[in-house]
């Protein structure tokens, strides 16, 4: 008798089990449809320029042979392009020679920004899919803490912001173009305008996953908070103080988990953001440049400068935009040298943790083992190791960028 029922307990608990683990799949499989559903915009976006070489189904990613032949495709006609107007320019004999010299620059400058940024995209493509592996991971541990991410308002943003940014980019074009007619100018420099847009498309792809994992950071900081104010109120117990640092524990695991996606971002996009901050600092320089020029002629055209300083206006806003979601999200930078009141996701954390008041020494050690995390990574988010990208880069580039005019 005792027998029997000892079975039929097991069996129940291997029924129980067996139903948990089953719940436990589907919610998983939710939740990677959440995530799948709410990138739709942004992959599709960047297919359309070639930045992406792989769709997404509703619960996987799948590599595209047709997005790879695209890629290639999309290089060779860039090539052509370049070719034609390096012809065109060469052959202008009626050119003023620092227009000349300035289009050949600009030239050679773009072929080498996209020409690069299209091979990188080919190269780096198994990590962009693990580095969204590591996202949905994430939000998965999340799901199982009973932690709700809002992909129905991240689906909104991302169309949002990409609607605004094309609005303001058509714009800046319309009346580049509308200057161009009005000077009478005989040259309107079309590769320009090509790359002010791609790299437009750039900005947006590495900005939104920074993004991304800004919010995820603020994910447990809002945990790290929600244990602070619970060890305030409770008394402190043995089931209490095994609760928090058994959370604690899993927000350590998450956080050292995201810190390496940083670290994974820097590889898939390092090479990428590096000639976006270069081609966008010889953009501005030459428009300065230039327009030095223009002012010391014998009769300035007003018209002409307008055209340069609206053409640099949208490499001047993504350079400035990547810095701040980057800074903002790490904030390798002391608040005191630049006199900010922003606070960064990263930092946060650790300030967070020092403010929990606890007795418990495990909670402690978790604390100082936390806070050691923090300080050993280092994480920031850099230009293929060159230069971090924050605030110092805007501010640098500013500087040199003087000097030179």
């Amino acid at each position: 008798m005792c027998l029997a029922i000892i079975l039929m307990n097991n069996k129940l608990n291997m029924v129980l089990v067996k139903s948990m683990l089953q719940r436990i799949k589907m919610e998983e499989k939710l939740v990677v449809e959440k995530f799948l559903n709410s990138l739709q915009i942004y992959l599709q976006h960047n297919q359309i320029f070639g930045f992406v070489t792989f769709t997404c189904t509703r619960s996987n990613f799948r590599s595209s042979k047709l997005l790879i032949l695209y890629n290639i495709i999309l290089q060779v006609l860039f090539v052509s392009f370049v070719s034609y107007w390096l012809y065109l320019v060469l052959e202008a004999d009626d050119m003023l020679p620092i227009y000349k010299n300035t289009y050949l620059i600009i030239l050679f400058a773009d072929f080498a920004y996209l020409e690069t940024t299209w091979i990188c995209t080919l190269l780096k493509k198994d990590k962009l899919l693990e580095l969204f592996k590591r996202l949905i991971h994430f939000d998965t541990k999340c799901q199982e803490n009973s932690t709700v991410i809002d992909y129905k308002r991240h689906k909104k943003r991302l169309l949002c912001y990409l609607l605004a940014r094309y609005v303001a980019l058509a714009l800046v074009i319309l009346f580049s173009e509308i200057l161009v007619i009005v000077s009478e100018q005989e040259w309107s420099f079309s590769t320009g305008l090509l790359v002010m847009i791609f790299n437009s498309a750039l900005s947006y792809k590495a900005s939104e996953i920074v993004v991304m994992l800004r919010s995820r950071f603020a994910i447990l900081n809002k945990q790290i908070r929600f244990l602070n104010q619970y060890l305030r109120l409770k008394p402190e117990g043995r089931i209490s103080n095994r609760r928090v640092f058994i959370s604690f524990s899993k927000i350590c695991y998450l956080h050292q988990h995201l810190s390496k996606s940083v670290k994974l971002f820097n590889e898939v996009f390092g090479v990428s953001l590096l000639v976006l901050f270069g081609n966008s600092f010889l953009s501005i320089v030459l428009a300065l440049f230039r327009t030095a020029a223009e002012l010391q002629a014998s009769q300035i055209k007003w018209t002409r400068i307008a055209y340069m300083a609206l053409a640099s206006v949208p490499f001047i806003f993504d350079s400035i935009h990547l810095c701040d979601v980057c800074y903002s999200t790490i904030g390798t930078v002391s608040w005191c040298e630049l006199n900010f009141d922003w606070s960064s996701q990263v930092s946060k954390a650790g300030e967070l943790i020092h403010q929990i008041q606890t007795e418990d020494h495990d909670i402690i050690d978790e604390i100082e083992m936390f806070s050691l995390q923090i300080a050993n990574e280092q994480v920031e988010f850099n230009a293929a190791g060159f230069f971090p990208i924050n605030y110092t880069l805007v501010f640098s580039v500013r500087s040199v960028q003087v000097e030179r005019i």
